[in-house]
């Protein structure tokens, strides 16, 4: 599953709107097979084995807006887990389908907050997401564009030797040291310990 943190806009109408249309949205999709969050229509938040809180009586009160982040952060199953001091914070739990791959779940949660983001920024707030398929997808995606950028300047390389040389042998010489270097490179950060980063890839 994943976390989604909608910052500093619970404490107005507008903000709350956009909160329930996007809960509706990740609850819609078909990756998502459930949400937690204080605006989650008639689920119940399990605080314990032997407890269980309605989030619905919360969603079906009217409160006016300053009061709605009080109350809200009052309400201890609430505090520091679904919202943070003042309404500066709200968080939607996703749990997502069991047959859906990490990427696929990834790229469509992130497909909808960045619909709704431009609305949040408007209100002076932001959706941000984390959670291990978010950050596994995001590595992959940054080391794969690592990948390509080292790729693209051997093959530089290997252009401009063969253009300065025109020897075959100088090229196949060339990419041999240029590979070496490589898996020397990646062996002494494996030998200290050093973990792939888009720094130490760009290093390397």
């Amino acid at each position: 599953g994943a976390v989604v943190a909608i910052t500093n806009i619970l404490c107005s109408n507008d903000g709350w709107q956009l909160i329930k249309d996007v809960e509706l949205a990740f609850r819609s999709s078909a990756v998502v097979r459930n949400t937690i969050s204080i605006a989650s229509p008639g689920n119940k938040f399990i605080s314990s084995k032997e407890t269980s809180v309605n989030l619905s009586r919360f969603t079906d009160l009217e409160f006016e807006p300053n009061e709605r982040c009080a109350r809200a952060y009052d309400y201890p199953p609430f505090q520091d887990l679904l919202v943070k001091p003042s309404g500066s914070a709200i968080a939607i739990y996703l749990v997502a389908e069991n047959k859906v791959d990490t990427k696929s779940f990834a790229n469509a949660v992130e497909k909808i907050r960045d619909e709704f983001n431009p609305r949040a920024l408007e209100l002076g707030g932001r959706i941000l997401l984390t959670g291990d398929p978010i950050m596994s997808t995001e590595i992959a995606r940054v080391i794969s564009e690592d990948i390509t950028f080292v790729l693209g300047l051997i093959s530089l390389l290997l252009v401009i030797s063969f253009a300065i040389t025109r020897s075959i042998r100088v090229v196949m010489a060339t990419l041999l040291t240029t590979g070496l270097s490589l898996i020397g490179a990646v062996g002494v950060m494996g030998w200290l310990g050093l973990e792939i980063t888009p720094g130490t890839a760009l290093g390397i």
